[in-house]
């Protein structure tokens, strides 16, 4: 089942397009103003791992929003297959816990590839003992569902903004 997904505002963004926004003049459309902010951002790369098909769609309408390029997957297999064949990406959310093969499964598996980007979790059980399984599991960091607009743009500043593949 598909469910139409549209954008209801850009306003928040991040520090820095908020700070842009607040010293912007007032009478100008914001909503210009922020796609001239997204127009200047770095081209990213992303993978995002997700058994649930709408959370993927959630996370590349968000993302795209950023303009950047998403690839989608729905299980930890299809994520070691794609890093497997070469692919390389600014970051990979992947989710705590699918079917067969999980997130952490997944990690360990990718992380024994050599591969040293980051790896984000996405969990819904995300409880402060939490974050040490996931960092001795080879995360990154993780996330909490739903996404936080925040966090998540803390991220991309943090791995996509300035860095090369």
């Amino acid at each position: 089942m598909r469910i139409p997904q549209e954008t209801g505002s850009l306003e928040v963004l991040g520090e820095e397009k908020v700070a842009v926004l607040e010293n912007s003049d007032k009478d100008s459309n914001s909503h210009s103003m922020i796609h001239e902010e997204l127009a200047k951002m770095p081209e990213g790369k992303i993978l995002v791992v997700d058994d649930v098909y709408t959370n993927l769609e959630v996370m590349e309408g968000i993302l795209s929003l950023y303009g950047i390029k998403t690839e989608l997957v729905e299980s930890g297999e299809e994520a070691v297959s794609k890093v497997k064949a070469g692919n390389v990406y600014h970051i990979i959310f992947m989710d705590h816990m699918m079917p067969g093969m999980d997130g952490i499964e997944a990690t360990r598996i990718i992380r024994e590839f050599g591969y040293n980007l980051p790896i984000i979790a996405l969990t819904a059980n995300a409880v402060t003992d939490m974050r040490y399984m996931f960092i001795d599991g080879g995360f990154t960091g993780f996330m909490s569902k739903p996404i936080d607009i925040e966090e998540l743009s803390d991220n991309l500043t943090k791995f996509v903004h300035g860095a090369k593949l």
